[in-house]
């Protein structure tokens, strides 16, 4: 698991390998929107993250799938 901005982690699910990105739970804007309001480095380091779990994620299911 991932921190990032130290209130978003980022993980992989054990059965699916999905990632999973969690968050404390927010307060809706006055659209009933919930967001994640963070600054650009910590945007660009989630981007990062994601792109590695996305990449370990998708191994993860070739190895899965050529076993079958």
């Amino acid at each position: 698991m991932d921190k990032v901005a130290g209130v978003i982690d980022v993980s992989l699910t054990d059965d699916t390998h999905e990632v999973v990105i969690s968050y404390p739970a927010s307060k809706p804007n006055t659209n009933g929107v919930h967001e994640i309001v963070i600054m650009p480095r910590y945007a660009r380091h989630l981007a990062h993250v994601l792109i590695e779990y996305a990449a370990a994620a998708e191994a993860k299911t070739k190895k899965a799938s050529s076993k079958l």
